[in-house]
């Protein structure tokens, strides 16, 4: 973790007194580098202290050295007297040798992978700033998760739940009683967007997880979790009896597949390639047609179980290729309670609105009304 008292004495009080930091190496010569390291400066690049001069965490990462060398040997002349090549110019027209290489382009290099900008915010200051790395799953956490860790907690003991999120702790444990003697157990804790919940998985279950999935449980693996809520402490949690790697879920949650028709934007002709894209992926998930037919009026359809199809990442990029981004959309055990979700929201900013005025609320998706319903007496079948 970054020294953040001493960093920020230093930072602030140069920074209160000349004015804000043009670049780094503006930086490195203004602030006394006998009490802000390197590694310091490495922290604090990484973790995008630096956000504000407009630069790339990689970009300054690659001039560091150089701009911390540059800075020490001003700060050395200053203190011992000498004259850098610039002294006998005046202020105005001669900056200094560290500012001179600070106006000079950064390297043409791309940035740092999202994941990899995100473990340094979160090692060096405990916690993300710029996103989270959930963010990006959030779809898929929505509709594969029954509960959030913070709704798992107020469930009742027994309460079968399925949960998407990140493990930030592992710990191992020996068991040392049973016919498990011996063998490994695991304690983690997930973490989701609302919170965190400790899971326990007893050695038999921990086995059969690392030989199905070896990477699945360790620290920043993002995953769903099957299991019991355990309510026998004062701190409800789970007794896992599955982990799924983020990179299954697709495969392993989706209970169908629900595709929105635009008549505007898919012609016939787009419609008759759906037919070959749709046995391509042959499986055994259900696929429904939201069809709009009017402002307001949205029509849903089921297809025959000879259209059904396996779903998987490659699925959805064939069929968002012909039909368009965001007209697929996997629904799971999880696409009820957000649809419960959306309509509490709703109906919360409708109350407001209303002042007090008594709302009704309609079905805003007719699909996830569908899928909860009986397919036999809640949709055409085509």
């Amino acid at each position: 973790m970054i020294d953040a008292a001493t960093t920020e004495r230093s930072d602030i009080d140069e920074r209160n007194a000349r004015g804000e930091f043009t670049s780094l190496y503006d930086f490195t010569e203004r602030v006394d580098l006998r009490m802000m390291t390197r590694a310091t400066i490495e922290a604090l690049v990484k973790c995008g202290a630096f956000s504000s001069m407009k630069a790339k965490r990689a970009q300054l990462l690659q001039v560091l050295e150089s701009a911390v060398e540059t800075g020490q040997q001003s700060q050395q002349d200053k203190r011992s007297g000498q004259m850098n090549i610039f002294a006998s110019m005046a202020p105005s027209s001669a900056p200094s040798a560290s500012r001179a290489m600070g106006s000079s382009p950064l390297p043409d290099v791309d940035e740092l992978p999202d994941a990899e900008l995100l473990k340094f915010e979160k090692e060096l200051l405990g916690f993300y700033i710029t996103s989270h790395p959930l963010t990006e799953h959030q779809v898929a956490l929505e509709h594969f998760s029954t509960a959030s860790t913070k709704e798992a907690q107020a469930l009742s003991e027994g309460t079968e739940v399925t949960i998407g999120g990140m493990i930030n702790r592992v710990k191992k444990v020996i068991t040392k009683n049973g016919r498990s003697a011996g063998m490994p157990m695991a304690i983690i804790t997930l973490e989701d967007l609302e919170g965190q919940i400790d899971g326990t998985m007893f050695a038999e279950t921990f086995a059969e997880v690392c030989q199905k999935f070896p990477d699945a449980v360790k620290a920043e693996s993002i995953v769903f979790v099957r299991g019991k809520v355990d309510r026998k402490r004062e701190t409800p949690s789970l007794l896992i009896n599955e982990v799924l790697p983020i990179s299954e879920s697709v495969s392993r949650l989706t209970t169908a597949v629900a595709l929105k028709l635009d008549p505007v934007r898919h012609a016939s002709d787009v419609v008759a390639q759906l037919e070959p894209l749709l046995k391509r992926h042959k499986g055994n998930t259900e696929v429904f047609l939201q069809v709009n037919a009017g402002p307001t009026r949205k029509v849903v359809m089921r297809l025959d179980r000879e259209r059904s199809v396996r779903p998987t990442p490659a699925m959805v990029d064939d069929l968002e290729m012909l039909l368009g981004s965001g007209s697929v959309q996997l629904c799971g055990a999880g696409t009820r309670r957000r649809k419960r979700i959306e309509q509490q929201k709703q109906e919360s900013l409708f109350r407001e609105e209303a002042e007090g005025e008594d709302i009704a609320t309609a079905d805003a998706d007719p699909t996830a009304a569908l899928l909860e319903a009986d397919p036999d007496t809640d949709a055409d079948t085509a």
